[in-house]
């Protein structure tokens, strides 16, 4: 038998802030962001785990501090992840659809969107410079 099974996907002019979470509940990965099943959102949700530790380091449990992190956290990813999703929202319906027709794919990136070249989309996803891990527990022993 044949099972079928809906798949959500935000678009790109969807994602905001709002997208993860609210107050000090934090939504990461694919809650937060879904897309077509093109590998980005594995790597997504691992940038999430990193930036929103980043964030929080140093921040207080339950201060004003720590909501100021959550919510500079979410403004930079949500910002981060408008053309990723956009791009694999065009990659995914040229792909799926088969359909290499320019305007088809374009439309798929929304009105507010630009789709990217391959180079393009590389260079945004491989040329981001993480802090080590060894930096961020330095900072995590000096805040303890």
């Amino acid at each position: 038998s044949v099972v079928e099974h809906g798949l959500y996907i935000r678009s790109p002019a969807d994602m905001s802030p709002e997208a993860y979470g609210k107050g000090r509940v934090v939504v990461i990965g694919d809650a937060a962001h879904p897309m077509r099943p093109t590998g980005q959102g594995l790597n997504q949700a691992v940038e999430d785990c990193w930036a929103l530790g980043k964030a929080l380091v140093g921040a207080s449990s339950v201060k004003a501090t720590e909501l100021k992190a959550i919510q500079d956290f979410r403004g930079l990813r949500s910002e981060r992840l408008k053309p990723i999703m956009a791009y694999t929202l065009a990659a995914g319906e040229a792909a799926y659809k088969q359909n290499d027709d320019e305007t088809v794919v374009r439309m798929a990136t929304g009105l507010d969107t630009e789709v990217m070249t391959s180079q393009q989309f590389s260079d945004l996803l491989y040329t981001k410079e993480f802090e080590s891990l060894d930096g961020l527990l330095q900072q995590l022993q000096v805040a303890a």
